[in-house]
């Protein structure tokens, strides 16, 4: 279960990171023709596109990993706490 949240995690960060490359590759493509005002701020929302793709990317790494390592941390000493099974009177 932590595995496969873990790979999740690299793939939001590996989707991002090449959404964020074609948004800014694209944008320097479509700015570097043109100097209209419109055209350029459609390259930037582009780029400002491309950098929110990353945010789930970020709040897994920023959060979500660090739960995932306290209930790693939560399941270890409970593998190793001591059972005692009783018959209820």
């Amino acid at each position: 279960m932590f595995t496969y949240k873990k790979q999740k995690g690299r793939r939001y960060l590996i989707r991002g990171l090449l959404f964020l490359i074609a948004c800014v590759a694209l944008s320097s493509l479509i700015t570097a023709f043109s100097e209209n005002s419109i055209v350029y701020a459609v390259g930037q929302s582009l780029v400002v596109i491309g950098w929110v793709a990353l945010w789930k990317p970020a709040e897994f790494y920023l959060y979500e990993n660090r739960d995932l390592k306290n209930d790693i941390s939560l399941m270890k000493m409970l593998s190793d706490a001591c059972i005692e099974i009783r018959e209820m009177a």
